[in-house]
């Protein structure tokens, strides 16, 4: 069975869509009433596709404006772990609703899976960019160049396509090698927005031992697990030079310690006798860390935390 030229198509429009969905489907969209490039012909009439456009413009500004603050930038993009993988799926069923139902099926996945891992890379890098010390490119200026990497990915696959399906390939393959750890920082950007949302109710608090992960007590002994308690936590440069990492904070008595996972094993880096200074941020709480030789490192813990004391 012939694989539709469809299916390839797709690859650059999902990628585009996983870091600007609403961009994305607007170029999309006025392609597909222009008749211009790959996609064909118009669908729909203009008086259909009109209002179509323009809510689909109104959406890229709400997402502009939602980007402009740290605080609505998490709300959003974490709304859009859900979103940029529906996206890509319902551009797989647009470009391959009307053949065979096998590559419908499997361009709806395949488009939802793209959009999903590229908008986990781009949101990553745009959360270190708000939570790490002494960043240099401002998240605006961030999001302006992945729009313009959207609009001429998207341009070249409308004129020539096997172009732009070999550097959407190629974005990929760059993506796996320097964005591998930020799916971590997605997961620590949820666990930011939770801890907020439950800061309505209540100041975050230490859990206590008993309540800690297994892996942890594990790793410090069932013995000596009530004498422990912790926090979530990530870490920047603690764990290897311009490395984030995830993992939980851990004091028993007045020693503090980072936990974290290393082939299934617990591993533990001690806190005390480093200099820091603590900076309350609208995202995290920082400890920022200096002298440890391999550039700046810090320590990024819920903004409500109670009872951190000084471990200098």
């Amino acid at each position: 069975m012939e694989i539709p030229p469809q299916l390839l198509i797709l690859l650059p429009l999902a990628v585009a869509a996983g870091v600007d969905l609403y961009l994305t489907l607007l170029v999309v969209g006025l392609a597909v009433q222009l008749g211009l490039g790959a996609l064909g012909g118009p669908t729909i009439s203009p008086a259909q596709g009109m209002p179509l456009l323009l809510g689909l413009a109104g959406l890229y500004v709400a997402e502009a404006a939602m980007e402009s603050r740290p605080l609505t930038a998490l709300l959003w993009h974490n709304l859009q772990l859900i979103l940029r993988p529906l996206g890509g799926a319902l551009l797989g069923l647009f470009l391959l609703g009307g053949g065979p139902w096998g590559f419908t099926v499997l361009g709806a996945a395949m488009g939802g899976l793209v959009a999903a891992f590229s908008h986990v890379l781009v949101w990553g890098q745009g959360l270190l960019l708000r939570i790490v010390p002494g960043q240099r490119l401002p998240p605006r200026a961030f999001n302006f160049a992945g729009d313009l990497a959207v609009v001429a990915l998207l341009t070249l696959t409308l004129l020539r396509p096997d172009w732009g399906v070999l550097l959407a390939t190629l974005l990929l393959l760059f993506g796996l090698v320097l964005g591998r750890n930020h799916h971590g920082v997605v997961r620590f950007g949820l666990t930011l927005l939770l801890g907020r949302a439950w800061a309505i109710v209540s100041p975050t608090a230490w859990k206590p031992g008993a309540d800690l992960p297994a892996w942890i007590q594990k790793g410090i002994g069932l013995d000596s697990v009530d004498s422990h308690r912790g926090v979530p936590a990530a870490t920047w440069g603690l764990i290897g030079r311009r490395r984030f990492k995830e993992g939980w904070i851990l004091q028993k008595n007045q020693e503090m310690f980072f936990a974290f996972r290393r082939r299934r094993r617990a591993e533990f880096v001690g806190l005390d006798g480093q200099q820091e200074e603590v900076e309350v941020g609208t995202l995290s709480k920082t400890i920022q860390y200096r002298g440890s030789g391999e550039g700046p490192s810090a320590l990024f813990l819920q903004v409500g935390l109670i009872g951190l004391e000084s471990h200098k």
